[in-house]
């Protein structure tokens, strides 16, 4: 699983499957030391004589590279811990001897942590050490990473991102492109539109032709579009080939 965001899928097969049972509740932010496209980023992790990767990479030129998995550890961080708890995102430095990074991969990188936010629902903190939702890479290890720029703009990243997070809308319209996250702990008997699920705090009504393929998952995330709207907190989205009816204050739609 990965980000809609993403521009390129570049499988790099070092990595641990799983999280160790940790919930995703961090981003850690890191610099590649040099001006690599992602295609390049991938070929060295590829090397086999690294044994590193992240879950993103992003290139000078904004395009946004998945190596990793979500749902799994990627090798990046030098802690298992933080690694565990963490999507670790590369960025290419378009100057490497200030450690820049440039405008568009800026802003691939707000975009992306903005949506790693709504998605695992917690807002970006920088706290100076681990105890943060966003940490570094010199927190675990004795390394500049991620660099004299990148870290000059944790303020800035933190505040965009946030800004992102609550300025998204909580009124959609048919037509409207979403984000749904499902959560898989409900009791699945209800019928679209007439049967009102609720377990765990969770109330919505579910389309019985997507059961069986979120059960199949820990939690089913997608893009999705709003074929209908009934009221301000009931709406018809459509996800793939299927619809089902929604609250968005308990579906966690959100709009891209």
């Amino acid at each position: 699983m990965y980000s809609n965001l993403v521009d390129k899928y570049i499988p790099v097969n070092k990595f641990t499957k799983g999280r160790s049972g940790n919930k995703v509740c961090k981003i850690t932010i890191h610099h590649m030391a040099g001006n690599l496209s992602i295609e390049s980023c991938a070929n060295v992790f590829k090397s086999p004589k690294r044994k590193a990767s992240s879950n993103y990479g992003i290139g000078s030129d904004g395009r946004i590279a998945c190596y990793v998995d979500e749902e799994n550890r990627a090798w990046t961080s030098s802690s298992k811990w933080n690694d565990d708890r963490a999507i670790t995102i590369e960025v290419a430095n378009n100057n490497t001897k200030k450690w820049t990074i440039s405008d568009k991969a800026m802003e691939s990188l707000i975009k992306l942590c903005a949506d790693i936010c709504r998605r695992y629902n917690f807002k970006l903190e920088f706290t100076g050490n681990r105890n943060g939702t966003l940490t570094r890479h010199n927190f675990y290890a004795n390394t500049n990473c991620p660099g004299p720029y990148i870290t000059s703009k944790t303020s800035y990243i933190v505040k965009e991102v946030n800004k992102r997070i609550s300025n998204a809308s909580s009124g959609y319209s048919v037509g409207q492109r979403v984000f749904i996250d499902v959560p898989i702990n409900v009791a699945w008997d209800g019928k679209p539109g007439k049967s009102l699920v609720e377990s765990n705090g969770y109330q919505f009504w579910i389309h019985s032709s997507v059961i069986k393929y979120i059960r199949k998952q820990i939690r089913i995330y997608g893009w999705g579009t709003v074929v209908k709207k009934y009221s301000d907190d009931l709406y018809r989205v459509k996800i793939f080939d299927d619809e089902f009816d929604c609250r968005p204050t308990y579906m966690g739609l959100k709009e891209f």
